[in-house]
């Protein structure tokens, strides 16, 4: 009997199956080799050099390696569950994962970390550039201003502040080559120096040089305040300026013009700027006084452009007086003074009043002078209107006593109406009108027409006018009555229609008792015999 060669009963020989079982131990011990390698490049900083990957890939490879010579050999052999056995050990065995290198330049320090912190100082070299790029900005126009001073503090406090950002990242890290690297890196990094500012005000100007002409222009202020006392001195209390005076004020300000040229000669130096628009604004603002034109020239102890002012007030009002004037003359010419017009000359008047007035208050206030004397005797000339009393009360364009006479015979025409509706209201009393009221009624009328007919020949007298429109509404106004027709022609005090109503009714009576007594004659007959049906008929017909 033959000793057992398949002691698992797997399909597959044991010796066969143990040499390719050694093959993917060799693979697996390959792989327990690469996952070492694996940990001692990791090591406690967890950082992976290029060396240290290259390390990683070549166990890797020892693994396949290892892996592709027992693969070999399970290939050749037939389909077994011993096969199957194999195959599944061997594909259990792989490599480690190679991680990426993270510290390329093999200095100890996480290349991303390196990279962030090399951000930060980065960030700070960035900003000494814009410090130094606003140093070189400011020192442009050679002038340093508080504001770019400030704006350079600020840029090195940036500085500093990415400096401190990036130093703290630093301290942070461990000791290493990478750390002193970085540090290096940014103990080169350093804010500007910061410069004196010599253009206080920044207005462009070095502060110096608008000194000196700011002086210049003072010399020139101090000529203008002695320009305007040789002004005040002319003028003294009266006001009045002689040729002399005049004469002195125009040299006082010719020593402005020198002192004010010397100063402009050196603003015209200087280079556009803030400071030089303020300097020549400043200048600009110096000036000589303005000359008084001589105005005593007559000697009368009066400013000559007073006396014209006063004269024009005096003008004025002689204007005013031949306003109202006129305004007289206008209110005349129809023959009528309405109380508009007497109002409007009366406002003419005080018009003058008022325009005296006025002139007077200015001459009172002059001192005693010829001048003042002539000037009063002009005023004492002017004088209002005398203001007619006024005779068209209600403005109508008709003469108050006028139309009072014809509204008087407007009145007379309407008492006739008022007596032609009172006999009206009487003959209508009773309901009645007889032939008698009734011509009663139509002369009433009459004298109504008659008082109307001399009202209107008034009327028609007259001019057209308002005043006349008015009486002829109020005479249009008064007309007669309405005459009713008679309805009791016989003045027996019964209405006509009421008595011919009845009479009729009489009538037909009157012709019942005639048929009664025909219906008799007729039942009576010749046998004079009665029936009932013939008394019937004879009481039917009563």
């Amino acid at each position: 009997m033959p000793a057992a060669n398949d002691a698992n009963e797997d399909g597959l020989d044991d010796a066969t199956a143990k040499a390719i079982q050694d093959l993917i131990d060799e693979a697996k011990a390959a792989e327990e080799a690469a996952n070492k390698a694996l940990e001692d490049a990791k090591g406690e900083d967890g950082l992976i050099t290029p060396t240290e990957q290259q390390a990683i890939e070549k166990a890797n490879q020892a693994v396949a390696d290892a892996k592709d010579k027992a693969q070999q050999e399970i290939n050749k052999l037939d389909p077994s569950k011993g096969k199957e056995t194999l195959q599944g050990n061997l594909d259990a065995v792989n490599g480690v994962e190679v991680p990426a290198v993270n510290d390329k330049n093999s200095d100890g320090l996480d290349d991303a970390t390196a990279e962030t912190i090399q951000g930060l100082i980065d960030e700070a070299a960035a900003a000494e550039q814009a410090a130094k790029d606003a140093l070189d900005k400011a020192n442009a126009d050679g002038l340093i201003t508080p504001t770019e001073q400030e704006a350079l503090n600020k840029a090195n406090q940036a500085v500093q502040d990415a400096k401190d950002t990036a130093q703290q990242a630093i301290d942070a890290l461990d000791p290493s080559a990478g750390k002193d690297t970085l540090q290096g890196n940014l103990d080169a990094v350093n804010g500007v120096d910061v410069p004196a500012a010599n253009d206080a005000n920044e207005d462009g100007l070095d502060d110096a040089t608008a000194k000196a002409i700011q002086d210049l222009i003072d010399e020139a202020k101090a000529a203008e305040e002695a320009a305007n006392k040789a002004l005040e001195d002319a003028k003294g209390e009266d006001g009045l300026i002689t040729p002399t005076e005049q004469q002195a004020i125009e040299k006082a300000n010719q020593a402005v013009a020198d002192a004010k040229d010397k100063a402009q000669q050196e603003i015209n130096k200087l280079d556009p700027s803030k400071g030089k628009e303020t300097l020549q604004g400043n200048l600009d603002a110096v000036n000589g006084v303005e000359v008084p034109a001589v105005n005593d020239k007559n000697s009368d102890g009066l400013d000559d452009a007073t006396a014209e002012t006063i004269q024009g007030l005096i003008d004025e009002a002689a204007a005013a007086e031949q306003a109202a004037k006129d305004a007289l003359d206008k209110a005349n010419a129809d023959g009528l003074i309405t109380p508009t017009e007497q109002e409007a000359l009366n406002k003419a008047n005080q018009a003058v009043q008022d325009a005296k007035d006025t002139a007077q208050q200015a001459i009172d206030a002059l001192d005693p002078s010829a001048g003042k004397d002539t000037l009063q005797g002009n005023l004492d000339a002017v004088n209002g209107v005398d203001v007619p009393a006024a005779n068209d009360a209600n403005e109508d364009g008709l003469d108050d006593a006028t139309a009072k006479a014809i509204q008087d015979l407007i009145n007379e025409a309407k008492a006739a109406e008022e007596a032609a509706k009172d006999a009206l209201d009487k003959a209508n009393a009773d309901g009645l009108i007889t032939p008698t009221e009734q011509e009663a009624l139509n002369k009433a009328n009459q004298a109504v027409q008659d008082a109307k007919d001399t009202a209107q020949q008034a009327i028609d007298a007259l001019d057209p006018s308002a005043g006349k429109d008015t009486l002829q509404g109020n005479l249009d106004a008064v007309n007669g009555v309405d005459v009713p027709a008679a309805n009791d022609a016989n003045e027996d005090g019964l209405d006509d229609a009421t008595a011919k109503a009845i009479q009729d009714l009489i009538n037909e009576a009157k012709a019942a008792e005639e048929a009664a007594n025909k219906a008799l004659e007729d039942a009576k007959g010749e046998d004079g015999l009665i029936t009932p049906t013939e008394q019937q008929a004879i009481e039917k017909r009563n």
